[in-house]
């Protein structure tokens, strides 16, 4: 059914430098525009390596997608992709298997993650710059959801394979 073509996607689908879902498959096949995913991750960047996995710099990495896939030309589709990048990342695949052995089966960084999805998907803003005012806002009000660096070690198990800190690099990738 797919024959030798199913191999040729899977550089597509892999991590690099350029971070999660490949420029290629944002542009094409989500509608982002490479500049505005830089723009995204330079906004997560900014808030340093410790908030980087979980902390408030993944929260405006998330924000700022949601902004973008809203003024995508599809933007159910570009929002399902950015949902479905959460479904590619190991370490939500970790999670998936831990939620088993919680009482309430949540998976706390896949649901904070798509949670900062959807509600960046509401910010009302014409600029980047305005969207970074509305992001810094929504995380200083804590209406964007996040995790402390002790949370984050606690319930996504970083504190089992170094600090939060020592991971910061693979976020960028995100």
């Amino acid at each position: 059914m797919f024959g030798s073509g199913i191999g040729s996607y899977a550089p597509l689908i892999r991590r690099s430098e350029g971070g999660g879902v490949e420029s290629l498959i944002a542009e094409k096949v989500f509608g982002f525009n490479p500049e505005d995913i830089s723009w995204a991750k330079s906004l997560g960047d900014s808030f340093g390596d410790m908030e980087a996995l979980d902390g408030r710099g993944d929260a405006a990495r998330h924000l700022a997608l949601g902004w973008l896939a809203s003024r995508t030309a599809d933007p159910e589709l570009a929002q399902r992709g950015i949902d479905l990048r959460e479904d590619l990342d190991p370490s939500n695949w970790m999670e998936y298997f831990r939620s088993f052995r919680r009482e309430d089966g949540s998976r706390p960084g896949y649901d904070m993650d798509v949670y900062n999805n959807a509600l960046g998907a509401t910010i009302k803003a014409q600029t980047p710059e305005e969207a970074e005012a509305i992001i810094r806002n929504m995380i200083d009000s804590a209406d964007a959801s996040y995790m402390t660096v002790d949370e984050s070690r606690r319930l996504r198990g970083y504190s089992m394979g170094g600090g939060v800190g020592s991971l910061s690099h693979i976020a960028r990738t995100m």
